[in-house]
């Protein structure tokens, strides 16, 4: 016959299982009062398809998915892997990032120009070193801190959509809703309906 926990294992037990479940309540429930939800993307063949040698161009779909997020209020940024080499600061990797999108864009006259009006310089977050790159948790975790920020409180949910199934299981390890883009023929990016539910 075992024998009986202690008092104070039992505690640790129950205050434990009390943490993980506020830990799970809060990736899984918007609090009244966090207003909706930031969707970050990956940018390469998430929102642009790129390549090397190759023309880049929107990733069909993603440019109107963004916009039409944006439409209905919901904030939107970038989580992007910008090599140390780009620049010394912040800003100059960011221009260079830039740069590199208008001497690869596509020529196709058919094809949509780069709209950077969906991603202004404040919403573009990117790693400090090549150790931070994704999937490395810097990224994800700086866009917790980022939304946290905003909404003016931890704990309510930042959603990442990206192509690379490693970035999504680091996002998901760091407490981000994710959604793989382009798994699903029939919904590529994740849908706005299921995003709503997540702000009621």
């Amino acid at each position: 016959m075992s024998a009986r926990p202690s008092t104070s294992v039992a505690a640790a037990s129950v205050l434990g299982l009390a943490a993980a479940f506020a830990v799970t309540a809060s990736i899984s429930a918007t609090p009244p009062d966090c207003g909706k939800p930031w969707v970050f993307f990956d940018l390469g063949n998430t929102v642009v398809a790129s390549a090397p040698g190759r023309e880049s161009r929107y990733v069909p779909g993603a440019h109107a998915y963004v916009q039409e997020l944006r439409r209905r209020g919901y904030p939107v940024g970038l989580l992007t892997n910008i090599p140390e080499k780009w620049g010394r600061t912040r800003a100059e990797k960011i221009r260079a990032l830039k740069r590199l999108m208008r001497e690869t864009w596509t020529t196709d006259p058919a094809a949509e120009a780069m709209d950077w009006s969906d991603f202004p310089e404040a919403v573009i977050v990117i790693p400090p070193s090549d150790a931070e790159r994704k999937p490395a948790p810097y990224l994800f975790e700086a866009a917790l801190t980022f939304a946290a920020r905003d909404a003016g409180r931890d704990g309510c949910p930042v959603i990442f959509q990206g192509e690379d199934p490693a970035e999504i299981a680091a996002a998901e390890k760091a407490g981000l809703t994710t959604y793989l883009v382009g798994k699903d023929p029939a919904a590529p990016f994740m849908p706005i309906d299921r995003i709503a539910r997540r702000n009621p």
